[in-house]
């Protein structure tokens, strides 16, 4: 209602009504797409886990099931007024609002230059150039994704397989405290290479953002700093 359906979740009631009372040649269709929904939507409601994301696989079938309801009250209108213009007037003021805003939407994700993104969008660069060869690091002992830090970064794994699968040797690590030295490290994350500062002396390879590809170089003695 918030987020993903909120410009034709209102709809819904009516479009009960009108796709199981008067739309008859496609009640059957309506029922089922509907069925899908409601089912789907109280799996993922008893669930134990519950994120926002969850509820999108609904959103094509309820997309259907109102889309139906819409195209009977264009023809109908089509049918009832001898006003050619009038079906077109109902199509632009239903859809005037939500084309527009999506338009918005698209231009600002391709204008979306904040630090955060930047860097993000660079580490899947770095990742996938390293799997096509293009980046000179084919024997990455240790990779480190997430250390102390409220980033699981999954989508990062399909880059990690991408370039295991591409013949990059490859180690992964969740923490800091099993790094050996020599160990050349990618780092994705600026909490962990706070860490690597530090417990270690290393050299930077490249660096890009708050990526980096490092060697580790040596241990720094430890005094009233907490080894990780």
């Amino acid at each position: 209602r918030t987020e993903h359906f909120g410009y034709f979740f209102w709809l819904l009631p009516d479009s009960i009504i009108l796709n199981f009372v008067l739309v008859k040649r496609m009640r059957n269709l309506s029922l089922y797409i509907f069925s899908i929904a409601v089912c789907y939507l109280l799996i993922i409601s008893l669930s134990a886990t519950k994120t926002e994301w969850y509820d999108v696989p609904i959103i094509p079938f309820l997309s259907i099931f109102v889309a139906i309801s819409l195209e009977w009250v264009h023809f109908w209108i089509k049918e009832k007024t001898k006003l050619k213009f009038l079906p077109y007037i109902f199509l632009i003021g239903v859809f005037a609002v939500p084309y527009y805003d999506a338009v918005c939407s698209t231009r600002g994700l391709k204008s979306m230059d904040d630090e955060w993104n930047v860097a993000y969008v660079t580490r899947l660069k770095l990742m996938t150039k390293i799997a096509n060869g293009d980046l000179p690091y084919r024997n990455l002992k240790v990779i480190l994704y997430v250390d102390n830090v409220n980033e699981n970064n999954q989508d990062s794994y399909f880059y990690f397989y991408k370039m295991r699968d591409a013949g990059v040797n490859l180690t992964y690590r969740n923490t800091v405290s099993d790094v050996q030295i020599g160990d050349t490290l990618l780092v994705n994350e600026k909490p962990t290479m706070q860490l690597i500062d530090l417990s270690y002396q290393y050299h930077i390879l490249l660096s890009e953002y708050d990526n980096r590809i490092i060697r580790i170089d040596g241990i720094k003695e430890q005094t009233d700093t907490a080894i990780y």
